[in-house]
């Protein structure tokens, strides 16, 4: 099988420290070709800074996912067990089939959680996916204030 570039993007993002990660691009132009997979490289060298895990006081309550033969939801339920609000929270949804491929993704912000609260978040998509979901991970990346 031959694979062509579809497009290329540059840009930046943060990893954090100690976690399992998301990097969510959307509204890559890829005509009527179908992507097969993305490929992440460094293309400069990389400058390394010491942060503070910003993520380690949010936790995914529950997660659940439904309407998986017309229309997939998945709803889960965020909490900030900090003392502290929390801001600028991208959370994206991946749901995986049986063979460990992602089916699909998405994402979703949360502006605020105060300290000690909950928030409930959605994910949908218009169509079925293409086999069954077996598994459904919930990322939170804290950016923090705007």
């Amino acid at each position: 099988m031959l694979i062509f570039l579809i497009y290329e993007r540059k840009g930046e993002t943060f990893i954090p420290p100690d976690k399992f990660f998301a990097v969510f691009e959307d509204e890559i132009p890829t005509g009527k070709k179908i992507p097969v997979k993305a490929i992440f490289e460094f293309t400069s060298v990389a400058l390394w800074k010491r942060q503070e895990n910003k993520e380690v006081g949010v936790t995914v309550l529950k997660k659940t996912i439904s309407r998986e033969d017309y229309s997939p939801r998945v709803d889960a339920t965020l909490a900030n067990n900090t003392l502290k609000p929390i801001s600028n929270i991208e959370v994206v949804a991946i749901v995986y089939g049986e063979d460990a491929n992602s089916l699909g993704f998405s994402r979703t912000f949360i502006d605020k959680l105060n300290k000690e609260e909950s928030q409930d978040v959605s994910f949908t998509w218009p169509e079925p996916f293409t086999s069954n979901a077996v598994k459904i991970e919930i990322i939170p990346r804290v950016y923090g204030k705007k």
